[in-house]
């Protein structure tokens, strides 16, 4: 090591700042997290999704015709 460089060395490098003590918490005031609303269709409220009953798709229902007549042979 040259000895020249190294007192500069020593003198440029600031001493570390003391770390921050762990337990110490930032203060941050946290709102509540809002609760999660149900996605529904849109044209439709939650209330009437539920108390209507689901319409069959054209997939479903081509479906049990084709069950039917698998059974009817």
């Amino acid at each position: 090591m040259n000895p020249i460089k190294a007192p500069a060395q020593q003198a440029a490098d600031p001493e570390p700042e003391p770390a921050p003590e762990k337990d110490a918490k930032p203060k941050q005031f946290l709102l509540p997290a809002p609760e999660p609303e149900e996605i529904t269709p849109p044209g439709r409220s939650a209330r009437t999704e539920k108390s209507r009953p689901r319409h069959r798709t054209d997939a479903e229902r081509a479906w049990s015709k084709t069950v039917e007549t698998v059974k009817s042979i």
